[in-house]
């Protein structure tokens, strides 16, 4: 069972609960809205108490006033001169702002390091407009599947024989990973989405060699993928296949088997919702 904790701050009413330093910030009202103003660049507003998650999700309503100016979420924050950084920036003020991934360290930011199309993407945002920042950041993989024992035609699932896996730094299930690779084998993947109200995305995902896909017990994709040149290289890409969803309310299911063909090359699932999770 997937247990799921919600913990919420008011910037407004708990301040308490956080360290402001040398930030300067202080309490203001931008658009009729309360709000927690930072006015001083380069200097994080910290939560006083740790907390400890295996995984979490962060997200905030922020404004930026002007047509300059950055703001964003810090998290992974050792103390004040080391954490893990995402920002937004209004750009030219024209909407076609950017979101950059920038861990300070040592006290110094760090962008020209982290920098390209890994570390850093456009993000639409008009100057002095609320927006959730969450969902600007989100990438929204799956990053957390639970995989069978790897199995052949006809044999029977054993539900204790699953294993809790985490996906690479680029978002695949690496399946060469967990198993030996061996022609013929199948495991099955499985995860959960919850959400909050009725709503339809489009389903991107990419595979290696053969895949079905259910979407709430309904298959809603087959096929195979895999070296075969020119007319496929069997590489894994999460837009490969684009398919629509309606997803329910409450708790989705996502199952989906893969099947090993090659041997080598690889075997494995990368797959976005379309939607925060």
């Amino acid at each position: 069972m997937n247990e799921t904790m919600k913990l919420n701050w008011s910037l407004v009413d708990d301040l308490k609960n956080f360290d402001i330093s040398e930030s300067g910030a202080h309490l203001a009202e931008w658009k009729d809205t309360k709000a927690l103003y930072l006015n001083k660049s380069g200097v994080a507003v910290l939560l006083n108490d740790d907390i400890h998650f295996k995984s979490y999700r962060l997200q905030a309503d922020v404004a930026i006033p002007e047509a300059v100016g950055f703001v964003g979420l810090v998290f992974g924050a050792k103390d004040m001169n080391n954490y893990e950084l995402i920002y937004l920036s209004p750009g030219a003020g024209d909407g076609l702002g950017g979101i950059q991934y920038d861990p300070v360290m040592n006290g110094s930011t760090t962008w020209q390091i982290y920098n390209g199309p890994d570390y850093q993407a456009s993000a639409p945002y008009v100057s002095g407009e609320w927006v959730r920042l969450e969902q600007l950041a989100r990438e929204g993989f799956v990053t957390e599947w639970i995989v069978s024992k790897p199995y052949c035609d006809n044999t029977q699932l054993i539900e204790t024989d699953w294993t809790k896996v985490d996906v690479e730094e680029n978002g695949t299930l690496n399946l060469n990973r967990l198993y030996p690779s061996a022609k013929d084998i199948s495991v099955q993947a499985r995860s959960t989405v919850y959400i909050s109200e009725e709503t339809e995305s489009v389903l991107n995902f990419g595979f290696s060699d053969q895949l079905r896909l259910w979407i709430n017990e309904e298959e809603v994709y087959q096929g195979i993928w895999k070296w075969n040149p020119p007319e496929s290289d069997g590489r894994i890409r999460y837009d490969f296949v684009a398919v629509p969803i309606r997803w329910t309310i409450g708790l989705n299911t996502i199952r989906a088997e893969i099947t090993n063909q090659e041997v080598i090359f690889g075997w494995g699932l990368s797959l976005k919702t379309g939607i925060s999770i």
